[in-house]
């Protein structure tokens, strides 16, 4: 179980630290990632875009709370609880959004090697925090 559910939980984290090749090599080829800012997106142009985010300043997090993997066969599906946290700036006021969510990843081995086919997630509450009440607003 280890070998699938190690790459579940790597995707997240790998993202985060923009360790783009790391985080390639969880998926097969022609893997899909399906978000809410892309659609349904091949793997790799779901990696140009979030490169593009991150050079462009997003600061994105995931943390996770808790998974599942069911195997059957050559096939298995992740189901994991996250909270996703992205911080903007909105009216002069620095603001984190933060969501949580569930995400599911569906596995296949081929050959000898475990990979994520397709990745799915839903958000179910989004709330935002205001940094700058918080007294924790960036100063330059």
């Amino acid at each position: 179980m280890l070998s699938v559910y190690k790459p579940a939980i790597e995707t997240l984290t790998i993202s985060d630290a923009c360790e783009w090749e790391n985080f390639e090599s969880i998926f097969h080829e022609g893997a899909f990632v399906y978000s809410t800012w892309t659609g349904r997106t091949p793997i790799k142009e779901f990696i140009r875009a979030s490169q593009g985010g991150m050079d462009r300043g997003a600061f994105i997090m995931h943390r996770i709370h808790g998974s599942t993997t069911d195997i059957q066969g050559n096939r298995a599906v992740t189901k994991m609880k996250a909270t996703i946290t992205q911080r903007f700036e909105l009216n002069s006021c620095e603001v984190d959004a933060e969501s949580d969510c569930r995400f599911c990843f569906f596995f296949e081995k081929r050959g000898e090697k475990w990979g994520a086919v397709y990745v799915r997630h839903w958000y179910e509450t989004t709330w935002p925090i205001n940094l700058t009440v918080l007294g924790t607003k960036k100063t330059n």
